[in-house]
């Protein structure tokens, strides 16, 4: 009986020194934990396994890039996209110490020539799409310029017309004037002197042309023309000028400084009918450029089939203060 109880009492000591689950679980478990333990313990063994899970994936980019590559052969809008993945390959290409990546090399020679391949692509983007839309956007800030200075001096017109400033019939109605009256840099004879400026440019953006003063801004000269007493059109400081026919008649010129770019003829008239020309001959030169070609007055007269409506603006109806 009393070894009985001896061995009884030995059988529950033993089991009571043994370790519970909870001292089980802070101790070296089995299965996958542990195994999840010693990879995190080995980081050279997590990226192996990481780059083997990886690696079956890879395949398909490269793919994706070549056929990226290829699309930039036939169209260089392809370029972009392209260079920006070959290079992302180039970034995410495995180590060589990375000895579970397979065909290293072949990975390295397909980006080379990818690379390459986008590299060349992005020169001809370059050149023929990227060049030629920056000079063809200034151009067209440059032109839109040249519209808002014509719009400008219609509006000194309308200013003068409504107030009267050259009005010797004095029915009220005030006649246009020369760019140099508005700008007050001359006086014409028998024609009143404005109180103030009604364009604020300097006398020295004053150029003289063939057919009289101009005014410069940037790529672009401007003159005014004006109906004469024998019913032509001038912009001469020496013209003999109508004044009644002035209260309704008026074009403003805008043409190039040199021949290049920008090339088209910019005019308005007293409806705010703005127009545009090519201006080109038939071998493909400018027709019309700086102070000793200037267009002549009627150039709208002459050939209205070649001018058409600047972005399809509508004249307005009526003439302010008639």
């Amino acid at each position: 009986m009393v070894h009985g109880v001896a061995a009884e009492r030995r059988t529950f000591v033993e089991f009571s020194a043994m370790p519970g689950r909870h001292e089980r679980q802070a101790g070296k478990p089995h299965g996958r934990p542990w195994r999840s333990q010693e990879k995190a313990a080995n980081p050279a063994a997590m990226a192996a396994d990481q780059s083997v899970s990886a690696s079956p994936r890879r395949p398909y980019a490269l793919a994706g890039i070549c056929a990226l590559a290829g699309g930039a052969l036939l169209h260089t809008w392809f370029a972009i996209p392209a260079a920006f993945f070959s290079a992302l390959g180039w970034i995410t290409l495995p180590s060589a110490s990375e000895p579970a990546v397979p065909r290293r090399r072949v990975q390295q020679i397909v980006l080379s020539v990818t690379s390459l391949v986008a590299g060349l692509s992005m020169l001809r983007f370059v050149s023929s799409e990227a060049i030629v839309g920056i000079v063809s956007g200034g151009s067209s800030v440059v032109e839109v310029s040249a519209v808002t200075r014509l719009r400008e001096m219609l509006a000194a017109e309308d200013a003068l017309r409504r107030g009267a400033y050259i009005d010797p019939d004095g029915d009220g109605i005030g006649s246009a004037a020369l760019l140099v009256e508005l700008t007050r840099w001359e006086e014409l004879h028998g024609r009143p002197r404005l109180p103030q400026q009604a364009l604020s440019y300097s006398e020295q953006q004053r150029v003289e042309t063939s057919a009289g003063p101009a005014l410069r801004l940037g790529a672009y000269l401007f003159r005014i023309c004006l109906p004469t007493a024998d019913g032509q059109l001038s912009a001469a400081l020496d013209a003999e000028y109508d004044p009644e026919a002035g209260e309704r008649r008026l074009v403003a010129y805008a043409w190039p400084v040199a021949e290049g770019s920008p090339e088209k003829i910019y005019s308005i008239d007293e409806y705010d009918r703005i127009l545009e020309t090519p201006n080109r001959t038939h071998s493909g030169s400018l027709e019309y450029f700086g102070t000793e070609r200037p267009p002549p007055c009627d150039l709208t007269m002459r050939a209205p089939e070649a001018w058409t409506a600047w972005r399809g603006k509508q004249p307005r109806a009526s003439i302010p203060g008639l």
